[in-house]
């Protein structure tokens, strides 16, 4: 077309942004660093959150089969990719399973904090005491020695509160 000799075509990062509020399992951390900027949050797996979860996983091992020497240097079999391959959903040694996400508490790429009204807000104190509505980005993936899976990270939360103080009896 006349005039678009300087266009490119832009690749966009995937965002999801789950439609339901999710529990964290365990407080945001990094391992043994309380002073961490990144760390990990772990949702609750719920059976919406799982389905989804499983469709983005095949999506993300079609695609690494389809294309393996771009990603991995060499061709990988079907078979080589799935048993490397590090769901999204991870288990604990005590059987539970939660969707594990980094997150950046300050600097350059801080996660972004809203409330219910979509006001901006500070993290909340303890992440145990609320819910969350995320946004969540898949950032790549990441390697170590021969297995991987995908980074996900998040870009946003609105935090709802509202049931931090509810008196237990």
């Amino acid at each position: 077309a006349a005039g678009s000799e300087g266009y490119k075509r832009q690749k966009q990062p995937f965002i999801w942004m789950p439609t339901e509020m999710h529990q964290v399992v365990y407080e945001a951390s990094a391992y043994n660093d309380e002073a961490a900027n990144r760390v990990n949050v772990c949702f609750a797996v719920t059976d919406v959150l799982e389905t989804q979860l499983k469709i983005y996983d095949d999506l993300i091992v079609k695609a690494l089969i389809k294309d393996s020497p771009k990603y991995f240097g060499t061709v990988l079999s079907e078979t080589q990719i799935k048993e490397r391959y590090a769901s999204s959903i991870k288990m604990s040694e005590k059987g539970f399973s939660n969707f594990r996400v980094k997150m950046n508490k300050s600097g350059r790429g801080r996660v972004q904090v809203y409330d219910m009204n979509r006001e901006p807000r500070p993290l909340p104190e303890s992440f145990l005491s609320c819910s969350l509505k995320p946004r969540i980005q898949l950032k790549g993936l990441w390697m170590m020695g021969r297995d991987f899976g995908p980074l996900w990270e998040l870009v946003a939360i609105q935090v709802d509160e509202r049931d931090s103080n509810v008196c237990p009896f």
